[in-house]
């Protein structure tokens, strides 16, 4: 094992293991915990205590390129997360929440949109029975369902009408 300090704080490198056939090698890094890069394969960093974050991505002052972009084997993105914190879903258009069992799940899609839409939603969780509506500008609050039940007092047009429940 070879062993390495770099920067100011004399951070300790240890090379653990290679592998030139496979082109993997394993690093210790001493404040971090144990990180494994291969050329091929599955990368892990794995943290040394639960309080620690493990992976900080941090951007230039005047970061302009994505922090982080994840890529399908053809090189296209599929989701970044751009310099401003957005995280951009570049090729399947929804999000999918799923249960708790990995069985099911809930989407939320995008539509073939010509402009941005932006949504905000309600700071509550509103009263039962009532409904999200919208401003016509993205805005969305509770509101009481105005076609909750009632009379029919008249109704008009040609004959014959017919009533169905």
């Amino acid at each position: 094992m070879n062993s390495y300090n770099i920067g100011k704080m004399k951070t300790k490198i240890t090379l653990i293991s290679q592998n030139m056939h496979l082109h993997t090698f394993m690093l210790m890094l001493v404040f971090l915990g144990l990180l494994s890069l291969s050329a091929i394969g599955q990368q892990t960093i794995t943290g040394t205590a639960a309080t620690n974050q493990v992976l900080i991505v941090k951007g230039a002052a005047s970061q302009s390129a994505n922090l982080q972009e994840w890529e399908n084997n053809s090189g296209t993105s599929l989701v970044s997360i751009g310099p401003d914190g957005r995280i951009h879903l570049n090729l399947g258009n929804s999000i999918l929440f799923w249960n708790t069992a990995n069985t099911y799940s809930t989407a939320l899609k995008a539509g073939t949109n010509t402009s941005d839409l932006v949504f905000t939603l309600p700071v509550n969780y509103g009263t039962s029975g009532y409904k999200l509506t919208t401003d016509g500008s993205g805005s969305l609050t509770w509101s009481a369902d105005g076609n909750s039940g009632g009379t029919v007092t008249s109704v008009s047009g040609t004959s014959p009408i017919s009533v169905a429940n």
